[in-house]
């Protein structure tokens, strides 16, 4: 590995080591390009400094340099504990509102911490929420409502981002208000704002690839979309997926927007 490159990860953190016992939410299942190296992260939820005895709930990444993206070198196992030796992240490299580390070494797994079991309790607590309408189920590893619903006889993923059943609620009753008894309205009028945005986009792609190629016009790109996903956000916005019937080679049509009727940007992702 470059010095340089790892001399520069590790100016992002302080000096100090510390001894914490973490309790890991779910195995390493991420890295991130950095300077010809990889940097995997993993999110626990909670830790205790061995030192102290402070305990801490909340928004806390380990983060780790590495050579070989197909080696991230510390994957843990899904709620257990482990004592880890770290460095604290920089204040100025630091988001506010997390709790960084730098991992220098496990130092024992399985960890037997009593005050951990009641988070692994209430974490594995099935927490759902149904009406008419909806079935979902919270993914406490992704923080979201989750489930599926039935549109045009195909199930559609439909994803809800928040943990609060409360909140759950009030999102859903917007997204009532904006869709219900006027969904195929709804998803069409999506569909003619992805073909304002996107067309010559297409037409490009379609050139590029084939100068015989005939030519789409709006009206065949909205019917050759359909719609796969929807996401709702905590703030009652939306992020809806279509399927591109292979005019971008299989990337999803992506549309973005409010639940007051707002329509922000239409692209392709993936």
């Amino acid at each position: 590995m470059n010095p340089q490159t790892v001399q520069k990860f590790s100016d992002e953190f302080l000096p100090e080591e510390k001894e914490l016992i973490v309790l890991i939410e779910s195995s390493t299942n991420g890295a991130t390009y950095y300077n010809g190296a990889w940097v995997p992260s993993n999110d626990p939820l909670a830790y205790i400094e061995v030192a102290t005895g402070e305990f801490y709930e909340g928004n806390i990444r380990l983060e780790w340099l590495v050579s070989d993206e197909s080696n991230w070198q510390y994957y843990f196992a899904p709620l257990k504990a482990f004592r880890i030796r770290v460095r604290p992240k920089k204040p100025e490299h630091s988001h506010p509102e997390q709790r960084c580390f730098m991992l220098v070494a496990v130092l024992e797994e399985n960890v037997t911490e009593p005050r951990f079991d009641s988070i692994i309790e209430e974490y594995n607590t099935e927490v759902t929420y149904e009406d008419e309408d909806f079935s979902l189920a919270l993914d406490r590893e992704y923080d979201w409502f989750e489930g599926e619903i039935l549109y045009t006889d195909e199930e559609m993923q439909f994803t809800v981002e928040t943990t609060d059943l409360s909140e759950l609620q009030d999102i859903l009753k917007s997204f009532k208000n904006a869709t219900k008894g006027k969904f195929d309205r709804w998803v069409a009028t999506l569909k003619v704002f992805a073909t304002e945005k996107l067309t010559a986009l297409v037409n490009k792609w379609q050139k590029e690839a084939d100068v015989t190629a005939p030519e789409i016009t709006p009206e065949h790109f909205a019917q050759r979309m359909s719609i796969t996903s929807i996401l709702l956000f905590e703030d009652k916005r939306f992020c809806i997926y279509f399927d591109d019937d292979d005019m971008f080679w299989g990337h999803a049509i992506v549309v973005y927007g409010d639940l007051n009727g707002e329509l922000e940007e239409a692209t392709i992702e993936g």
